[in-house]
């Protein structure tokens, strides 16, 4: 079994500016110091979660079809995703 990589400032620069496009440097920055880096702040507006390993990408794609089949039953707001795909291979953001 191989070692997941570590998503590092520069790493998320570059998914984001593949996801948003444009040429200028986008502000990210972890949300927890200390721990592993999997969740960043993009901006002020915007949260990526990197899954860390399989499982977790499986959880989070989970999540992702659950917030959208009970988005219209629920009298309150749910974040909503603005993307998804792959940050390494098989691992999901």
């Amino acid at each position: 079994m191989t070692q997941a990589p570590t998503p590092t400032a520069d790493t998320v620069r570059r998914l984001v500016r593949s996801l948003l496009g444009g040429s200028t440097e986008p502000d990210v920055r972890p949300v927890a110091e200390g721990v592993a880096p999997d969740t960043w702040w993009v901006g002020t507006r915007h949260v990526l979660r990197l899954a860390p390993d399989r499982e977790t990408a499986v959880r989070g794609r989970r999540e992702l079809r659950l917030r959208e089949l009970v988005r219209p039953y629920l009298p309150v707001a749910l974040p909503t995703s603005v993307a998804h795909g792959e940050w390494a291979p098989g691992l999901a953001y």
